[in-house]
């Protein structure tokens, strides 16, 4: 007897500490929880599929040309207002807001990348690279306030591969889109609203979307109640943008002659950035479109897609533009220099 209630307390006592560890699950390439996105987001469905408190999921470590190829789906967790989940990345893990493989990247052989089947879940932070024939970076699916900010997702841009960066696909629920940068989409779109109910509601701000080819749209609206400010649609070979949401302002279409592209293009124009060839969308010095046009939206967030603060007049797209070339000195002694 004495044995068995012994086992019992050892086994309470392991099963308590296992949730005191949380919420500080860690992903590495090695040393960590976990090796993989998808074996952190599996052991909360297999343990502890209520959250008992707020759980943060970091990515961190070195993945430089190791992306992480196991497809991950939150189906099963259940989260709350005040218990809730949080997917990010920190450290060398992090991108700089330019996609590059040094940093993590979420790319399976298969399939989305990513789905969010739970309510209460931040996205936020991570590379995508959905390449498989009818892959989407990430899905939402039908629940409520769901975030996805300051990520980067880029398409395979080959003619036989279709991809989505984001397809939300909610109904009746509430999603919060913004900081993103969307580009090199093939056949579908940047960021695609397909609501099934008019109860639903959606918030996209300061997203840059572009070059979507074959038939791929920059930011499309299907129904519900849909917020669109700040954002970039350049380049969109199916059109920069589809479809009215209810309140909109400040977002630039390269073209105004695609369906309802006039409706947010205003006086706007079109954004000029650093090198979008390379996948740096860094507003350039030469813009006069984007810099300084964005509606002040710090009631909801207050920094870009690296972290920078923003400040007023807010900038339109994902990044603060940041004038990196101009150096002031005052009151300075200089002694044997060479300035090349």
């Amino acid at each position: 007897m004495r044995k068995i209630l012994y086992a019992f307390l050892i086994l309470f006592f392991f099963n308590s500490q296992a949730w005191s560890a949380y919420p500080s699950y860690t992903v590495c390439p090695s040393s960590c929880d976990f090796t993989t996105l998808h074996g952190a987001v599996a052991d909360i469905i297999a343990n502890h599929a209520t959250l008992g408190s707020p759980t943060t999921i970091t990515i961190s470590g070195n993945w430089s040309g190791s992306p992480d190829t196991t497809a991950v789906d939150t189906s099963g967790i259940t989260a709350s207002s005040s218990n809730t989940l949080t997917i990010t990345t920190t450290g060398l893990a992090r991108h700089n807001g330019v996609y590059s493989t040094s940093y993590y990247i979420l790319k399976p052989s298969t399939g989305t990348a990513m789905s969010v089947n739970s309510a209460y879940t931040t996205v936020d932070g991570l590379e995508f690279n959905p390449t498989a024939d009818g892959a989407d970076g990430l899905d939402v699916g039908n629940f409520t306030n769901i975030t996805v900010s300051n990520n980067i997702f880029k398409g395979g841009n080959l003619s036989g591969n279709a991809n989505r960066g984001i397809l939300a696909n909610v109904g009746g629920y509430a999603a919060l889109i913004y900081n993103n940068i969307i580009y090199s989409m093939s056949q579908h779109d940047g960021i695609y609203w397909a609501a099934n109910s008019g109860g639903n509601t959606c918030v996209i701000y300061n997203n840059t979307v572009y070059g979507g080819i074959i038939g791929s749209r920059g930011i499309v609206f299907n129904e519900g109640t849909f917020t669109a400010f700040n954002n970039i649609a350049n380049n969109n070979n199916g059109g920069d943008y589809v479809g009215a949401p209810q309140t909109h302002g400040t977002n630039i279409s390269q073209d105004a002659s695609s369906p309802d592209g006039a409706a947010y293009q205003g006086a706007n124009g079109t954004a000029t950035f650093v090198s979008s060839s390379a996948g740096n969308f860094n507003l350039s010095p030469s813009d006069t479109a984007a810099k300084g046009r964005g509606a002040n939206l710090s009631g909801t967030f207050t920094t870009d897609i690296t972290g920078a603060l923003r400040t007023s007049p807010w900038d339109i797209g994902a990044f603060k533009f940041i004038y990196n070339n101009q150096t002031i000195i005052v009151n300075a002694t200089v002694v044997n220099a060479t300035i090349n």
